[in-house]
C-alpha cells in the first residue's frame, strides 16, 4: 500500500489490477485443488447409488400419479390386478380406462424426458465405475423413449405398464448397488426382465423396499 501511494495514479491502478488478477488466479487454483480432493474422496459407486435412489423415488411418484388418475375406472377396490407378472397389469385390468388429457400427456412426456437425462447420467457414472449394469440401463432408456412419444398415451394400460417395468428395473439396480457397496455379490441380478431374476433375489428386493417404507414417516409395509 505504501508503494502504491508513492506512485502516480495510473501506475497504482495498474499494480492493483495485477495484484487482483494474481489473487484471483490463486483462488481458482485453490478451488481446483479442493474439487480434485473432493472427487478423490467420493466413492463413484456411492454417487451412482444415490442417483439410482433418486430415480426410483421419481418413477415411484409417477407410478402413484398414474394409478390415482385411473381410480374409479378399475373396480371399486381401485387396485391393479395381476401386478408384477411380467408387466404392470398382467392383462387383468379392464380396457376402458380414462384417457389422458392433452395437458397430462404434455406433462408426462416432459417428465419422462427429464428422467431420460437422469438415466443417461447414471449410465455414464456406472461406466466410469466399471459397472456392467451401465449397459443394462439401455433397456430402461428405450422404454422411456417410448413414453416420450405422444401416440403411446392412447393406451393408458401400456403407459402404466412401461412405467412399472422401468420402476422394477431401477429398484433392482439400486438394490444391487447397495449390496455391492456392502461387500455382497449381486447374485446375477439383471435389468432386462423380472423372469431373469432368481426368486430368492426378487424376494430380497421386495423385502428391502418394504423395510424402507416402514422406516419413512407415515410409511407402512405393502
Amino acid at each position: 500500500r505504501g508503494t502504491i501511494e508513492q506512485w502516480d495514479p495510473q501506475s497504482a491502478v495498474t499494480l492493483e489490477l495485477d495484484i487482483e488478477s494474481d489473487l484471483q488466479a490463486l483462488r481458482d487454483q485453490l478451488e481446483r485443488a479442493a474439487n480434485a480432493s473432493s472427487e478423490r474422496q467420493t466413492n463413484p459407486l456411492e454417487q451412482a447409488l444415490e442417483e439410482a435412489r433418486d430415480l426410483v423415488r421419481g418413477i415411484e411418484a409417477m407410478d402413484r400419479r398414474l394409478e390415482q388418475g385411473q381410480e374409479g375406472q378399475q373396480g371399486q377396490n381401485g387396485q391393479r390386478g395381476g401386478q408384477n407378472q411380467g408387466g404392470a397389469f398382467g392383462g387383468a385390468v379392464p380396457g376402458d380406462l380414462r384417457p389422458f388429457s392433452e395437458e397430462e400427456i404434455r406433462q408426462l412426456r416432459g417428465e419422462f424426458g427429464e428422467r431420460s437425462d437422469q438415466v443417461r447420467e447414471l449410465q455414464d457414472r456406472l461406466r466410469k465405475a466399471g459397472q456392467g449394469s451401465a449397459q443394462d440401463l439401455q433397456a430402461v432408456l428405450e422404454a422411456i423413449a417410448r413414453l416420450e412419444r405422444a401416440g403411446i398415451y392412447a393406451d393408458p394400460v401400456q403407459v402404466a405398464g412401461l412405467n412399472e417395468d422401468i420402476l422394477n428395473s431401477l429398484k433392482r439396480l439400486e438394490f444391487g448397488l447397495r449390496r455391492e457397496m456392502e461387500g455382497e455379490p449381486e447374485q446375477g441380478a439383471t435389468l432386462t426382465g423380472s423372469d431373469e431374476v432368481p426368486d430368492g433375489y426378487r424376494e430380497l428386493v421386495e423385502e428391502y423396499y418394504r423395510a424402507l417404507a416402514r422406516g419413512r414417516p407415515g410409511g407402512g409395509g405393502n
